[in-house]
């Protein structure tokens, strides 16, 4: 599950690198990529 979690942050460029040099903002980029990754999992359409 954590291998999955990794491979789907890599899809952000601002967090592969890191220009951010305070914690707080480097945490809020992944804060906010997990936000954008979870709202695309929620709406996807269901297939049958």
């Amino acid at each position: 599950m954590v291998e999955h979690a990794n491979a789907w942050l890599d899809g952000f460029k601002t967090l592969l690198v890191r220009y951010e040099t305070s914690v707080g903002n480097w945490l809020a980029w992944h804060w906010l990529a997990f936000v954008v990754i979870f709202l695309r999992k929620i709406n996807r359409k269901p297939t049958f």
